[in-house]
């Protein structure tokens, strides 16, 4: 059934549509539950609507690995070898680091952890030093015990955004991150948003 629903879910919206706001420092949680299509139609339109005016970059909702997540990611960017990570069209003109990715991470054995601790050391503590401002560092909290943590790092001519999503007593953690070059820097508000409305359907 959950098949057939997250089918329904793949919703497709150009850049610029809709009239979409969103963003609330919360985080998305369906729990065991199926994602509502009009839902996530409003979600993605949000996600739309920051798109920086001439930029063409249209975003879709698609079912995530194993059909744990639903995410919101870039239409027509290609797939790779690590699972739920996509980058531009060869040959496009967005950046050689540019890169988005959902998923989930157990860092080892799929356990119950301090997944709060996890996060930290394997997400975040990379942004701590180094060439990097700090442009927003947000903890997060929702429904059902789940929590999370939002950071935008700007770099040299570069913007990453990375989200991590996690609950007590689950085996795992889900993560949202998006590495942005040349000209996708100034559509950072739009990959914020797309990460802050990754659904996760199951711990």
């Amino acid at each position: 059934m959950k098949s057939k629903v997250l089918s329904a879910a793949l919703l497709m919206v150009a850049a610029g549509c809709g009239k979409g706001g969103g963003g609330e420092a919360a985080v998305a949680d369906a729990g065991a539950g199926k994602p509502d299509p009009a839902v996530q139609q409003a979600e993605v339109a949000a996600v739309a609507a920051k798109v920086p005016a001439g930029l063409t970059l249209a975003f879709e909702a698609v079912p995530g690995e194993k059909e744990r997540h639903l995410a919101i990611q870039p239409k027509g960017w290609e797939t790779g070898v690590i699972p739920g990570r996509v980058k531009p069209p060869a040959g496009s003109s967005l950046g050689f680091m540019t890169a988005f990715s959902t998923g989930s991470n157990c860092d080892g054995s799929c356990e119950p952890k301090d997944w709060k601790a996890v996060a930290d050391k394997v997400e975040f503590a990379q942004f701590s030093g180094g060439p990097w401002t700090i442009e927003k560092d947000e903890q997060l909290g929702g429904e059902g015990g789940s929590a999370g943590r939002l950071l935008v790092a700007r770099g040299e001519d570069r913007v990453d955004i990375a989200l991590a999503l996690w609950k007590e007593g689950a085996s795992r953690y889900f993560v949202c991150r998006a590495t942005l070059d040349k000209e996708l820097v100034a559509a950072a508000p739009a990959f914020e948003e797309a990460c802050r409305h990754m659904l996760v359907l199951s711990w």
